[in-house]
Order: C-alpha cells, then sequence, then structure tokens
C-alpha cells in the first residue's frame, strides 16, 4: 500500500484479544486508583475524593469485590478512601502497556468508559469525550485502546496557571 499521500491510510480497526484474567470491577478498580489515589510504599492506597459520584463508584467496586476498606469524611469534606494492603491488588499509577494486545474488545470498551468517571468528560452538545493525564504513557496507551476500538483520537498538550497536562480527544 502505498501511504505516501495519507489518503485510504486506517487511522483505527478493530482488535479483540484473548482477554486479561481480571473481573470487569477489578478492571474499573484499577482505572479508579490510577487516576485519584496514592500507592503507598507500605502497599496501602489512600485516595480523598470531593465528588460524590466517585464516593458511591469506589464504595460499590470495592465491596463488589470483597476489599478491605474504610471510608470516612474528613474535616475538608472530603471521602477519605483507605484500601488496606495485602489483599493481592496489582496496583499501578501508569498503566500496563502489556495488557495491549491481551485486552478482549469488551475490556477494552470497559477502559474507554470507566476513564470518563475518573480522569475524563463527556464534551457537551457533542458525540466527544475527554481523558486527561499528566502522564504521557497514560494518553498513548488510551489513544491505542481507541485505534484498536475504532475509534479515532488526538492528543493535545495543555498548560495554564495550575501545570500542564495531556488530553486525549476521543
Amino acid at each position: 500500500m502505498d501511504i505516501s499521500s495519507q489518503i485510504g491510510v486506517p487511522r483505527s480497526g478493530v482488535y479483540n484479544g484473548k482477554g486479561l484474567d481480571l473481573s470487569d470491577d477489578m478492571i474499573k478498580l484499577y482505572i479508579a486508583i490510577s487516576a485519584d489515589f496514592t500507592i503507598r510504599r507500605d502497599g496501602n492506597i489512600y485516595g480523598a475524593l470531593k465528588k460524590e459520584r466517585k464516593y458511591l463508584r469506589i464504595k460499590e467496586l470495592l465491596e463488589n469485590l470483597g476489599i478491605r476498606h474504610s471510608i470516612n469524611k474528613d474535616s475538608r469534606d472530603y471521602y477519605s478512601v483507605f484500601i488496606h494492603k495485602g489483599q493481592g491488588l496489582k496496583a499501578f499509577k501508569k498503566f500496563p502497556h502489556e495488557w495491549i494486545g491481551k485486552l478482549s474488545n469488551r475490556q477494552i470498551e470497559i477502559i474507554l468508559s470507566e476513564i470518563i468517571l475518573w480522569d475524563g468528560n463527556h464534551v457537551k452538545g457533542r458525540t466527544m469525550t475527554e481523558y486527561n493525564s499528566n502522564l504521557i504513557e497514560n494518553i498513548e496507551f488510551i489513544q491505542t485502546l481507541c485505534h484498536l476500538s475504532n475509534r479515532c483520537s488526538t492528543i493535545c498538550h495543555r498548560k495554564n496557571e495550575y501545570g500542564e497536562w495531556y488530553k486525549v480527544s476521543i
């Protein structure tokens, strides 16, 4: 195929791997931890959530999975979430790139839906969604999943008085 003109060059397709041996809720929990939690050196995982929808989501996931945790409201009116160590969680801040090529199409769809609930948003009046991260590795991971699920996406670098980050428009 001649790609010199970029006309007719495929930008996306549908990929369906064997699938990871993880439940849907475990994948969703890993997305949440990656977005809004701190993974301490001792193995404990901690997060402070302001939005009630995030609190309700993490509570549901932790209860469904039977993961030992505690949730309290702190003096700032945040939900303080503590996930106890020693439960076999393989939590991460950077998405594991070795998942690419293994994920089933259904698992890709779960990830792309779940990221919107944590570090993403729906664009009002459009069919577009966005995912934000200061980790370029996570941005590239999500963009790859977009292209493997027949979506086009664009990476943008953003900067303001609060810092720098990247955005994937899907």
